[in-house]
């Protein structure tokens, strides 16, 4: 207590060496009189920063102070950046050993990072990948929001993380659950919204954060309660992927009926929550609880915005793949017609608005216009495929002729990064998820709404919804040959009676004019 208020009210800290002030802090913290108070007093006399400093001396310093929910952005990305590659495991530890110390090291280093609000998906997935996510019980619950939300953020960027944030994000929202603080709308809302797309909160988790929404004495929890809502529909599509139905969170969802009706016109005029608006609503009609926002007029359908769940990143790969696959399968023979209401629209996640191309004066794209907008334009991903067989051995009449057999699938094509469905084989994954790969939050809820939907029929039989997922890195012959196995699976082609491809005309062209002009030189 003494050295805590010699450095508090005394500013002794500008008198002491980096490395002397970083081993007073970490044994202050150790003890537990390290406050935020004391903390931000201390970044104050660290500006500028020492440039005797070491590197790893000022790692530590901001991973001691992150640790005890500093809220200095600032400094935390000026020792950022003068870091050039901060190390999961601390120096001075032995070789094998000291496994906690490691793991509380790996802690204090995500709440730097977490703090900084720098996006560094590689550096994340190192750390996570050794973290033990136990040692998150040290966490202190004022950052838990920041964590989910640094999660959510590097998850945007690169997809793998979706796997390997699912047991720290599971222990997090266990602690949610689990503390009697009473949170603010806002980070009410971050934490729903995170937990959400990381597709890893249960019904209990969503109830919990709904209850505090309740009670909250704010006058703006429209949103927020907007992004509860949404949470919960993806708590009720995960309850519900082992079955069909609607699971045991549309309950949840039809207590909070009146809440999200209010919820959805309040927030209608704020673009960065129109893909949530959109799922809410359309998870409501499903359960059929859903009642018009506008009472006055009974009547007027809801206008639905463009899906829109694709990352930027993602899109790309996306429409490659599903260009690839459809274009296979018309050359079997099969008739591929996408779902005009399904298609996803262009759209920043990060901005939470709508991407329009970018055109030049003559209002016609350039070049590197294209390319910035072929990474963010529509990626189509559900189609129809209709495929008729010649004859299936029943005789029309007395006639000889055998009546053509019609196969129509709807099929769903989501691209996914390799090392998610690597991990197919692997029974203990939590979270949304199918065929046992994980899903996001948008994913799960939209492959949910497909089971709810009234079934199509086509000659008095369902149309059948299949979900195909492929690797994100998948060549052109190795989508041709998915398609290939598709067709013969299900739709009973057999490529291999099939005849020779056709050659092109072009070429039968200059075969033709090459005979021709041919003497015999005999």
């Amino acid at each position: 207590q003494a050295a805590a208020a010699w450095l508090q009210f005394h500013e002794a800290s500008g008198k002491l060496q980096p490395k002397q002030l970083q081993e007073l802090l970490s044994s202050l913290a150790y003890a537990g009189h390290l406050t935020r108070e004391l903390g931000e007093e201390v970044c104050k006399t660290l500006k500028p920063l020492p440039t005797e400093a070491e590197e790893q001396v000022l790692v530590r310093l901001a991973t001691t102070l992150a640790s005890v929910d500093v809220e200095t952005p600032e400094f935390y990305r000026q020792v950022l950046s003068t870091v050039t590659a901060p190390k999961t495991v601390p120096a001075g530890l032995p070789a094998g050993g000291a496994e906690e110390a490691e793991d509380y090291w790996r802690l204090s280093l995500l709440c730097f990072l977490a703090k900084a609000d720098v996006v560094r998906w590689s550096l994340l997935l190192n750390i996570l990948r050794q973290l033990n996510p136990l040692v998150a019980e040290s966490v202190p619950q004022t950052l838990i929001p920041r964590l989910l939300w640094h999660l959510h953020q590097n998850c945007l960027e690169n997809d793998s993380l979706l796997l390997e944030a699912h047991p720290l994000a599971k222990q997090l929202a266990t602690q949610l659950t689990a503390a009697k603080r009473r949170w603010a709308s806002e980070d009410l809302a971050t934490m729903a919204g995170s937990l959400g797309y990381l597709g890893i909160i249960d019904v209990r988790c969503s109830e919990a954060i709904w209850e505090q929404l309740e009670a909250a004495e704010e006058e703006e929890v429209a949103p927020a309660m907007l992004q509860a809502g949404w949470a919960a529909c993806v708590a009720s599509s995960a309850s519900s992927a082992s079955s069909q139905g609607l699971g045991a969170g549309h309950q949840c969802l039809q207590r909070q009926r009146h809440a999200l009706v209010a919820a959805l016109a309040a927030t209608k005029p704020l673009e960065r929550l129109a893909q949530q608006r959109r799922q809410v609503a359309l998870s409501l009609q499903a359960v059929q609880a859903l009642q018009q926002a506008n009472a006055a007029d009974e009547n007027e359908p809801l206008v639905m915005p463009g899906r829109a769940f694709f990352t930027p990143h993602r899109q790309k790969d996306q429409l490659r793949i599903a260009r690839a696959f459809t274009a296979r399968l018309r050359s079997l023979g099969a008739y591929c017609r996408a779902k005009p209401s399904w298609e996803a629209v262009a759209y920043d996640h990060l901005k939470g608005a709508q991407v329009e191309p970018r055109k030049d004066a003559r209002g016609r794209q350039s070049t590197k216009a294209q390319r910035h907008a072929s990474a963010s334009m529509a990626a189509k991903d559900t189609f129809v495929v209709v495929y008729t067989h010649k004859g299936n051995g029943e005789q029309i009449g007395d006639s000889k002729e055998e009546k053509p057999q019609k196969i129509v699938l709807r099929v769903t094509l989501w691209v996914k990064h390799p090392l998610l469905l690597a991990e197919g084989d692997r029974a203990d994954l939590d979270g949304a998820k199918v065929q046992g790969c994980c899903l996001n939050g948008f994913e799960a809820i939209e492959w949910w709404l497909t089971k709810l939907r009234p079934p199509e029929l086509q000659s008095g039989k369902d149309i059948e919804h299949i979900l195909l997922l492929m690797r994100s890195d998948s060549t052109t012959q190795e989508v041709a040959k998915a398609a290939e196995r598709f067709a013969e699976m299900r739709m009973g082609m057999s490529i291999s009676e099939m005849e020779a491809p056709v050659r092109p005309r072009a070429l039968e062209q200059k075969m033709a004019a090459g005979a021709a002009g041919f003497r015999d030189p005999l």
